[in-house]
């Protein structure tokens, strides 16, 4: 590759020796177009951490090192990179993200707790006088909840199992997800008597009916599953949803990217008044009511 920059123009002489290395007659279009896809996201994923990292060094790993990782995923994901499909696919990108995904836990976060406490000495640090501080937060991002169907059709990611599904709902609903290892519909709490119960399952009237009863009137449930029978009016304790419809327009789905709506961590209590401010403080002349002058301290 190296040869190939510096030497961009032979790349045109078919018959050349650099032209049959990097096009040999074995590569189809197909793989040359995967490769190129494959490389793009690469590309983009380092990209970010080059932008995060400080250190000279670590940054031209993430600029000029990105063709060594393709040989690296290459040798590990050989299924990945020879699969016979022009699109990358969900599952692809989330595997490829998977072997880069190290680097955050080899070195992005434990530079980031040096910075925070303090123990930094690469950088800017000594220049900018940084003696620590601050906090960050760590995300690990699920898959996508809704993806669409062949037919264009927005349904459930078969990447999510039942607890991730009911996890995943309680957050978007606002519960606690907490599921009972006895009572098989708590799975999530509001309050002490307010619960969630998700399922894929379309729900009878019967079942309904016995779900009902088992609430019973000092408590609710709301019941989320792919479809069901009756109207939903018809047991006051209940109130049924279906899914996906129900939180098709809650959130945005399907993206990649990580434009999160993330908040400001808490500010810091402020700091006790050192000592010595208030020693300097003390015997400092004060007048009382009536003009007599006596010493006291703020």
């Amino acid at each position: 590759m190296v040869t190939a920059k510096k030497e961009i123009g032979r790349l045109w002489e078919q018959n050349g020796t650099i032209y049959g290395q990097i096009f040999p007659a074995s590569l189809s279009g197909l793989r040359a177009c995967r490769l190129v896809r494959i490389y793009r996201l690469v590309d983009r994923i380092l990209a970010d951490s080059e932008r995060s990292e400080e250190a000279y060094y670590r940054r031209m790993f993430f600029r000029h090192g990105r063709y060594f990782v393709m040989a690296f995923l290459a040798h590990r994901l050989p299924e990945v990179v020879q699969r016979p499909q022009l699109v990358i696919s969900a599952d692809d990108e989330r595997t490829i993200s998977q072997q880069l995904g190290e680097h955050c836990h080899t070195h992005i976060i434990p530079r980031i707790v040096k910075v925070v406490d303090g123990t930094d000495k690469g950088g800017v640090t000594e220049a900018v006088g940084w003696y620590g501080g601050g906090g960050f937060r760590y995300f690990r991002l699920a898959p996508s909840l809704l993806v669409k169907d062949k037919w264009g059709r927005e349904v459930i990611s078969e990447a999510y199992n039942p607890e991730m599904l009911a996890e995943a709902l309680c957050k978007i609903e606002g519960f606690t997800y907490s599921p009972s290892d006895s009572v098989y519909w708590q799975q999530g709490n509001f309050t002490e008597r307010d619960f969630i119960y998700v399922t894929t399952q379309t729900l009878g009237v019967e079942q309904l009916q016995q779900l009902s009863d088992e609430v019973g009137p000092d408590r609710s449930l709301l019941v989320l599953c792919s479809a069901f029978s009756g109207k939903a009016d018809r047991w006051p304790n209940l109130t049924v949803k279906k899914i996906p419809n129900h939180i098709r327009s809650r959130c945005e789905w399907g993206h990649d990217d990580y434009s999160l709506n993330v908040e400001n961590l808490p500010k810091a209590p402020p700091k006790p008044e050192p000592e010595t401010t208030l020693t300097a403080r003390a015997g400092v002349e004060q007048r009382d009511l009536f003009g007599v002058v006596k010493a006291g301290r703020r």
